[in-house]
């Protein structure tokens, strides 16, 4: 596929991945919104920037990409929200009553269960970028995610579609950094293994979120209009583990 840049504002190319107001006029480039450049090659840079190759010898930039502030709209993007979006038909019956162990699953294996109902393929999507390290603190926070979502399968009563689990973060030291590709929060819960994008198979996702507000007692993030509903266990908490509610937010 060949990738394209398209400017979404008034911004720069520049040399290096610095505020335009910090680069001197040699090192940057001006580019009116709706400009568009082919993309021979890119990779996540720093502070909130890609790192472009651009077509016909058109040089090596840096771009300003991050979240909804990005200056760009970039066709890489476009592709990962695309498949962070699984066919509506994705279920989940169960797949084994093995409790699984941190160290011992092979993350390259998409159907290896991690859970009653939940197998790596939905975690990493079968993404050898999205594979958690083997025994780290995003694997055991996976499979401890793994079982409050099998309780609340259980209690549902249908099957639960993933639409987004892990996204590794060059931040806790792995080589991509899916997380920024996808315009994820900075400080994502997915980054740690600790957040999930869900969906009902089958039903009406906006009664699905409001049955889920009332039961799930980590963080929650209303995002039924956009066709998911984020969990998350940052406080520890979980699927009817009573006290005190973590926050709510909307999308």
């Amino acid at each position: 596929m060949q990738h394209t840049i398209t400017a979404s504002t008034s911004t720069f190319l520049k040399k290096r991945p610095a505020q335009s107001s910090q680069l001197n006029e040699s090192e940057k480039v001006a580019v009116p919104a709706g400009k568009i450049y082919p993309v021979e090659e890119y990779k996540p840079a720093e502070d909130g920037h890609f790192w472009v190759k651009l077509g016909y010898g058109s040089g090596e930039w840096y771009i300003y990409d991050y979240e909804e502030n990005g200056h760009w709209e970039t066709t890489w993007e476009s592709q990962e929200e695309e498949n962070d979006t699984p066919s509506p038909t994705t279920s989940n019956p169960p797949v084994t009553s093995v409790i699984a162990t941190p160290g011992a699953i092979d993350w390259s294996n998409g159907s290896q269960p991690i859970s009653q109902y939940f197998t790596v393929g939905e975690v990493t999507k079968n993404n050898r970028n999205r594979q958690p390290k083997s025994n780290s603190a995003e694997e055991r926070n996976i499979l401890a995610l793994a079982k409050e979502l099998d309780k609340i399968r259980e209690d549902w009563r249908s099957s639960i579609v993933v639409t987004s689990w892990f996204r590794p973060s060059t931040r806790l030291g792995y080589p991509q950094d899916v997380n920024r590709s996808v315009r994820g929060a900075y400080d994502s819960q997915h980054i740690y293994g600790r957040g999930v994008d869900i969906q009902p198979a089958k039903g009406d996702i906006n009664k699905f979120q409001a049955w889920l507000d009332k039961d799930w007692f980590g963080a929650l993030g209303y995002g039924a209009k956009k066709g998911f509903v984020h969990l998350d266990t940052r406080n520890g908490k979980g699927w009817k583990t009573g006290g005190v509610k973590d926050v709510r937010w909307n999308y």
